[in-house]
């Protein structure tokens, strides 16, 4: 008998109750674990069910870690009663980005050291890049409706508010959702390149949308544009 997958809704209450990270280490990298081994108990089950960084299930599976460690750990998970989850380095480097909203692009290569807005919206900067050292850093700022950040890339530490929205770790893709409703879906791609297919951002009765055809701002759609910085911003949306 083929194993069936694990139903989204399951999932979604898996991430829930283990905090949107790893049991023992608070990764927001996750793979999902039986706690009980699938062959006893051929079934997906909550209780049975949490969450594990790509190290930690490495070594569940190699005997270095027991499976009452894991059930002790996820009745506990690491980031419970944590307001934000631990940074995770992404390996960007180079002298080089790519940065995709949508079908619109902002590429640029050997830069100075001098920070370039990518995105701006509402007088802050929500995506920047610079280059230091021979390391490309990267930053973004998601912040939701009461200009509370929710959601950072910060010179290539990640790190999300763990009390805000829905988090979806997919191999290389991260999605948040609130109320059902994806607000973030970027794809991580080092070593110089981000891909926003979503992102949905509002102040007051503004409101910016990015999807995989296009940017729409107040009603505005933009589609297949190349924008490099330009002492301002390569897109300015204020």
């Amino acid at each position: 008998m083929s194993r069936p997958k694990i139903s989204n809704a399951i999932k979604a209450e898996v991430r829930k109750k283990c905090y949107y990270g790893c049991v023992i280490c608070g990764n927001p990298i996750v793979e999902y674990e039986h706690i009980k081994e699938w062959h006893v108990e051929k079934k997906h089950e909550l209780e049975n069910l949490t969450l594990l960084c790509p190290m930690h299930h490495s070594e569940v599976t190699k005997g270095l870690i027991d499976k009452d460690f894991v059930s002790l750990k996820s009745k506990n998970p690491y980031n419970k009663g944590k307001l934000l989850s631990p940074n995770y380095h992404i390996n960007y480097y180079g002298d080089e980005f790519e940065v995709l909203l949508g079908s619109n692009t902002s590429k640029e290569k050997h830069f100075t050291d001098a920070e370039r807005v990518i995105v701006r919206f509402m007088n802050r900067n929500i995506i920047t890049a610079r280059f230091e050292e021979g390391n490309l850093l990267i930053s973004l700022n998601y912040f939701d409706e009461n200009n509370k950040l929710v959601f950072a890339i910060h010179e290539n530490e990640m790190i999300f508010n763990l009390n805000s929205f829905d988090i979806i770790n997919v191999k290389n893709r991260f999605i948040l959702k609130e109320n059902n409703r994806t607000v973030i879906n970027i794809h991580i791609a080092p070593p110089r390149k981000l891909v926003v297919s979503t992102l949905i951002m509002k102040s007051g009765d503004l409101e910016l949308s990015v999807t995989e055809e296009y940017i729409n701002y107040c009603g505005t759609k933009m589609s297949n544009m190349h924008s490099s910085y330009n002492g301002g911003a390569a897109f300015n949306f204020n």
